[in-house]
């Protein structure tokens, strides 16, 4: 069975947002680390938005430790991409 996501747009306080699939930040399971223990984001000016999440060890606590750093990716067109993770 196939199954079809279609993009919905609805109206923003700047512009039309359009709703679709999430975007994959950070690929935890991939990496062997866990995304708990932090996560922010803050619209910016001229289309920016800073994406915060924890990059933390999976295996400590079940996933639930501190221990680790946080991180952040930019986005220059509202969120449709993210740049790179920083530190």
């Amino acid at each position: 069975m196939e199954m079809y996501i279609h993009a919905q747009e609805i109206e923003g306080m700047l512009r039309p947002i359009r709703l679709s699939e999430p975007i994959i930040l950070a690929d935890n399971e991939r990496t062997g680390r866990s995304g708990h223990m932090g996560h922010a984001m803050a619209r910016l000016p001229s289309g920016k938005i800073m994406a915060f999440s924890s990059n933390t060890s999976a295996s400590r606590c079940w996933g639930h430790s501190a221990f680790g750093w946080m991180e952040y990716r930019i986005s220059e067109d509202y969120g449709e991409t993210f740049g790179a993770p920083q530190v």
